[in-house]
Parts: C-alpha cells; structure tokens; sequence
C-alpha cells in the first residue's frame, strides 16, 4: 500500500463509490490496458498499478486503512489533483460491442456517458462499466447525475460558484484553467469565501473575459433570428445538447437540431455559434 498513490484515480473511480463499483471499473481497466491489446510501452506498468489498487480498494480493511492515511496525507499535501485523473485514452475499447447494445435500447444513456467523458474519460468509462455489471439502466440518469456531481466536489470544492464554473470550463473543454481552478482550490481551501475573485482572475489568467463576451454576443444574434423567424434555441443540461424548436398551433415541436438551423442561416456569426454547439 502506498498512500501517495491515488488509487481512486488509477481505477477511474470516487471514493466514495460501493464495491460494485470497484470491481466493475477494475474488470474494465484491466481489459483495456491487458498487453495483447493496449500497444503502449507501459502496459506492464499499467496493470502492475491496476492489480495493486484493486488489491487495496476490493479489501474493505485495507480500503479503511488507506482511506483513512490518503485522507490525511491530501489534506497535507493537497493530493486530489485534477491533472493526476486524465491521461490518454487508449484506442482499444472493450466494452463497445456490448455497450452498443445497450444504447440501441436506452439511447439516452449514451449522451450521459459522453457528458461524462467530457469531464474526464476515466469517469465515463468507469460509469460506463459499473451500468454494464450492475444493469442499472433505468437509473442512469440519476447515476450519471450522483457521479458529475461528486467528481466536482472531489476536484474543486463545495462552493457553488466555484462548482459552476469548473462545469463551465469543461463543458468548453479548457482543462488547462480547470487544472489552475483545482490547484487554487487545493490550496485556499474547499469552501474560499473570495470565489469570485478566484474565478475572475482565472477568467483573466486564461483570457476568458474577451471570449465570453464574443460567444454571448454571438449568442444573442442567432437567438435574435431565429426568434424573429419563428424559432427558439434550447439547452438541455442532462443530455449536454442544444435544441432547436418551432411553435406550431399552440406547441413547441423539436427540429432536427442544430445543423437544421446552419442551412437555414448564412450569417458567419450564426454559422460559428452553432458548430460550436456540436
């Protein structure tokens, strides 16, 4: 056992996930990176590091014994680093077949699974794995929510201003000031009572400021027209999609997204806006 390893991000997994859990992200990971298929030229290094945090999280004594120094060391050396969950994901999937299946039945599941790979491939694909062994696809969506919502706890604290903007900037997939808001975080602490300011100076250290207003000006001449021609932009958080609906006799009748709406403008701005909600 070592506690300056963190386990929890070598399985892909939270700390505060059931065995089940565990075990599914395992039995996952270890497929994806078994030497006949992962070419990378640490695929011993990886399964040494799989088998050896398995070990200690499958075993509830050890698990007890690692929670409780990990813990102690993190407050330490401020360990939960959101640099330390992401690599590269290997090409090689092994649940795929399977998994298409599933999403040929639960369609939703798979924009779930995608919102969470977004925040990280290795939260996707545990979440993926764990509704694979548990056959939990009813509550998907209350498992992809309960998962979203503890990785953000995890990485960048309980403020809410602080959690809504770390989703923000992996929503717009800018790790780099994700990774700068987990270490500020780290250091000053889960709950800063100077969020705004930690956010606004993110915003200037990565230039979001100019871009945000360019993308909200944008924003507001594609609602502009379509409003004036009879449509409305939507978007629906959960599935992590924007929507485009016409009202016809009374109600709002979806269209076929997004694309539907580039053929029907040439405005450049429109056109920029709307591949950007791809």
């Amino acid at each position: 056992m070592d506690i300056n390893k963190d386990y929890y991000s070598i399985l892909g997994v939270l700390p505060s996930v059931e065995l089940i859990v565990i075990k599914a992200a395992y039995k996952a990971m270890v497929q994806l990176y078994h030497p006949d298929r992962y070419s990378g030229d640490d695929a011993h290094k990886k399964m040494t590091e799989l088998n050896e945090a398995y070990s200690v999280l499958s075993d509830p004594s050890k698990k007890k014994e690692y929670d409780s120094a990990f813990k102690t060391e993190t407050q330490k050396n401020n360990s939960h680093s959101y640099d330390g969950f992401e690599e590269q994901k290997p090409t090689y999937d092994p649940l795929k077949a399977d998994w298409d299946i599933v999403v040929e039945y639960y369609p939703d599941i798979e924009k779930l699974e995608k919102r969470l790979s977004k925040i990280s491939w290795k939260l996707g694909y545990s979440y993926k794995a764990y509704l694979m062994e548990s056959k939990l696809f009813d509550d998907s969506t209350k498992i992809a929510n309960k998962l979203e919502q503890e990785f953000l706890k995890v990485y960048f604290g309980e403020n809410p201003l602080i959690l809504e903007f770390a989703k923000e900037l992996i929503e717009l997939g800018n790790k780099s000031a994700a990774s700068e808001l987990n270490k500020a975080i780290k250091i000053l602490g889960n709950n800063p009572s100077n969020a705004k300011d930690i956010v606004n100076r993110i915003k200037i250290k990565f230039d979001l400021c100019a871009a945000e207003q360019k993308n909200t000006n944008i924003e507001v001449k594609c609602r502009t027209e379509l409003n004036e021609n009879g449509y409305t932009l939507y978007h629906d958080q959960y599935a992590d999609e924007w929507r485009v609906f016409t009202k016809s006799s009374g109600f709002w009748s979806i269209l076929l997204g997004a694309s539907l709406v580039k053929r029907c403008y040439s405005l450049q701005e429109v056109e920029v806006f709307i591949d950007s909600l791809k």
